[in-house]
């Protein structure tokens, strides 16, 4: 557990806080996962960059003369230059559970702004804009065609995560079923592999690739995070392409067929608690309710459900 410090000289002596919120990202780094670390890091050199544009020669602010006006203004620079709110709160939130671990000022210094989690604004297609993808996909040019089923195989594969999705391995297909744990809640999620699945696979599979989907090459973990990170700004841009080709209206995104399976799934009469299990989620307020465990047989059908609805 990370203890706090009350202690610090930094506290007493007026180290400028910039460094002294550094020394504490490189504390809790082993402590933290990689994407908190990443936007603990974020949310610092943001407010780096906001003290030498706005407050230029008060470089050495430290704790003891920030006021709650300095974050304040912190946030509307941040709005300002277009953040959205959820973007920003998030910011705010990583400031000050830093400045809590060697300060108690943090409740007095972020009282004048919003660090409440915003809900994300819904990422759902409909059932309509999945068969255009399914229509098109063998019609795009090469690049786009991939990520076009790619994005159909994580909506057919009850919404699975794109990192998951492509971290896949042959030896996790077994009598027609996928089985994986899910990359950020380790929660176990199988699979049934239905027609539009097999289609797909057969689509996308090389012979000489360790993975389902032949994207990652590399056989190290942390290489291969390395390349998924690569191609990840790669399959976005892709998806922005394929939205402009499918209509105004359209905008497709990494977390859209996770998105729409629920949404679809749900629509159709799918218990919450099947949603919830199918998405591998551990937090029952990110599907209402996570009550109970559920049987693989209610997945398989929850997932024959949503393909029928799509046909």
């Amino acid at each position: 557990a990370i203890v706090r410090n009350w202690f610090l000289p930094s506290y007493q002596t007026g180290e400028p806080l910039v460094d002294r919120l550094r020394k504490e990202i490189e504390d809790t780094r082993p402590c933290l996962s990689e994407s908190s670390t990443k936007n603990n890091v974020t949310a610092v050199n943001s407010f780096e960059r906001f003290i030498n544009e706005t407050m230029k020669g008060k470089s050495s602010l430290s704790i003891q003369n920030v006021t709650s006006d300095h974050i304040r203004a912190f946030e509307r620079w941040l709005l300002n230059s277009g953040k959205k709110p959820g973007y920003v709160s998030e910011q705010m939130r990583c400031l000050r559970s830093l400045i809590n671990r060697f300060s108690d000022r943090g409740r007095e210094l972020f009282k004048k702004v919003r660090t409440s989690v915003t809900p994300s604004e819904k990422r759902a297609e409909n059932e309509k804009c999945f068969r255009k993808l399914w229509g098109i996909r063998n019609s795009l040019k090469k690049r786009d065609g991939l990520y076009c089923r790619i994005s159909l195989f994580c909506f057919y594969g009850m919404g699975i995560p794109l990192i998951d999705a492509l971290f896949l391995k042959k030896s996790q297909l077994k009598d027609g079923v996928i089985t994986y744990y899910r990359h950020k809640t380790h929660r176990k999620v199988t699979i049934e592999i239905g027609e539009e699945l097999a289609t797909l696979l057969e689509e996308l599979m090389d012979d000489d690739s360790i993975y389902l989907i032949p994207v990652l090459t590399e056989k190290d973990p942390k290489k291969a995070m390395r390349e998924y990170k690569r191609f990840y700004q790669k399959y976005m841009r892709g998806l922005k392409r394929i939205s402009a080709s499918l209509g105004e209206n359209v905008h497709l995104t990494s977390y859209t067929p996770r998105h729409s399976w629920a949404s679809i799934a749900y629509k159709n009469g799918v218990d919450i608690n099947v949603i919830s299990r199918a998405l591998g989620h551990s937090n029952p307020n990110v599907t209402l309710i996570y009550i109970r465990e559920i049987e693989d047989c209610q997945l398989h059908e929850a997932s024959r459900i949503v393909c029928r609805a799509i046909r």
